[in-house]
């Protein structure tokens, strides 16, 4: 089943970190035959970070806000054949859109490059997308979250609930 690029959905859902984003894409990873034989397409991490969507997106943006880490820094779709696209649907996930956990906990605040990232991204979409799902979590829950994930990860220092829980960017509002 193909369709036009002006007749594809794209339904575009960015997770922030530690929200379940990685067990909903493996979810949908897993069904992508099923999906497919009703017009469905996935694009999850495994598309999304390689070929050349990291190179694209460097050109959108500023090259400072690309981090190591970053989907921009690692991230990669090859442009699907256009004008027919093989679905009608394109879902499009990736964790990594919003930006850095890992700069959200040095500067205590919540995706600081959330404008500039999301617009480059949107321009290397085949399509405008017709929805977009954020899924977040409460404070709390995502600095522990976060903090226990960074430190299997990477050093970082210890838990400082005071610095986190007073940043003036503690809001999900910008991010939306």
């Amino acid at each position: 089943m193909s369709a036009r690029q002006d007749q594809t959905e794209v339904v575009l859902h960015i997770g922030a970190h530690r929200t379940g984003t990685t067990a909903l894409q493996r979810a949908l990873d897993g069904q992508t035959q099923q999906l497919a034989a009703v017009g469905i397409a996935f694009w999850g991490p495994k598309e999304l970070r390689k070929g050349e969507f990291v190179r694209k997106l460097a050109d959108l943006k500023s090259a400072s806000l690309i981090e190591p880490g970053s989907l921009g820094a690692r991230a990669g779709i090859k442009e699907p054949a256009l004008p027919d696209l093989p679905f009608r649907r394109l879902i499009v996930s990736d964790e990594n859109f919003s930006g850095s956990m890992y700069r959200n906990w040095t500067q205590g605040t919540l995706y600081p490059e959330v404008p500039p990232q999301f617009r480059a991204v949107l321009r290397l979409l085949p399509a405008p997308p017709a929805a977009i799902h954020f899924t977040l979590r409460d404070f709390a829950g995502y600095w522990q979250s976060v903090f226990a994930h960074l430190q299997r990860v990477r050093r970082v220092p210890l838990f400082e609930a005071a610095r986190l829980s007073e940043s003036l960017g503690n809001s999900w509002l910008p991010a939306l």
